[in-house]
């Protein structure tokens, strides 16, 4: 039988595990989180950053890619603490903790969903304003994710592919003034999500 498979995944483990039948529409992960790494590095001129990761594929897929990323910066660079959480939690004071102590420069949160606000405040509360903190997934561009970190984010930095929404094509900017009327916001997931539908759609008529 034929499959129709689709999913949000930006990781390559979903193309090399999917046998050449995914289309993207976004920029992968290598792309934002290398150049977020790299960015760390020799324009914040970061050498002990952490990582705080949730327990699943997409968490542990950011982890490794920034700190291969990082650490092949040289200059000292160097991953110097690593804590993880399930999936679905919202209290890191533990791993926030632990992490305190590795006297870190920079943190990069690979925290998604519901848990990532949480996260990012707490990671203010432990590690103190002078951390630079970090994001790959661009959850940060999301209007209602900043409403609830507010001014906190300010001197944080995060890996954005805001393609769909620039896209000059006038049916493209149709869908994403459609999903604003509807849902108050766009979000690049928003479009992921219409662009791959639509690719879905031709691929089985």
């Amino acid at each position: 039988g034929k499959v129709a498979m689709w999913g949000y995944g930006l990781a390559k483990q979903w193309l090399v595990e999917g046998e050449g039948a995914i289309f993207r529409s976004a920029s992968p992960e290598q792309v934002m989180v290398t150049g977020l790494a790299t960015f760390a590095h020799s324009q914040r001129k970061l050498r002990r950053v952490g990582i705080l990761h949730i327990d699943s594929f997409p968490g542990e897929s950011t982890r490794d890619l920034f700190k291969s990323a990082f650490e092949s910066g040289g200059d000292g660079a160097k991953v110097v603490a690593i804590a993880s959480s399930a999936e679905g939690t919202r209290d890191f004071s533990s791993q926030l903790l632990t992490l305190s102590r590795a006297k870190l420069d920079g943190l990069l949160i690979a925290v998604y969903g519901s848990g990532y606000a949480p996260a990012f405040r707490q990671a203010r509360q432990f590690l103190g304003k002078d951390v630079t903190l970090m994001e790959g997934a661009a959850q940060m561009a999301d209007p209602k994710t900043r409403a609830e970190i507010q001014e906190l984010a300010i001197g944080a930095y995060y890996a954005s592919s805001p393609m769909t929404s620039l896209n000059p094509d006038p049916v493209t900017q149709r869908w994403v003034g459609d999903l604003r009327k509807r849902f108050g916001v766009y979000q690049e997931f928003m479009g992921r999500a219409v662009v791959g539908m639509t690719v879905m759609k031709e691929a089985i008529e």
